[in-house]
């Protein structure tokens, strides 16, 4: 979840999530971007607080696994990914 003019959300998108490492881990994923000013889709994820930039990984039954909230270098983005998985 985020938004265009949030300056943490650009900064995810330009430093991180541009990653290579981060590109081929997230091909095993389903991916969902959401604006946090889409109200009726953010209702959908009951654990977002507001706060941007947010990640939820779930399972197929949208079950949440754990959120991650915040800007995050790739190594340390990566480092989080590789704890969910296991």
């Amino acid at each position: 979840v985020g938004e265009d003019d949030c300056r943490w959300c650009k900064k995810m998108k330009e430093r991180t999530l541009v990653d290579q490492r981060i590109q081929n881990k997230m091909k095993e994923y389903v991916l969902i971007s959401i604006k946090r000013s889409d109200k009726k889709s953010v209702k959908q994820i009951p654990e977002f607080d507001g706060n941007i930039p947010s990640f939820f990984f779930m399972k197929p039954n949208k079950e949440m696994i754990e959120p991650v909230v915040g800007y995050f270098k790739a190594d340390d983005f990566l480092s989080y990914i590789h704890e969910v998985e296991e």
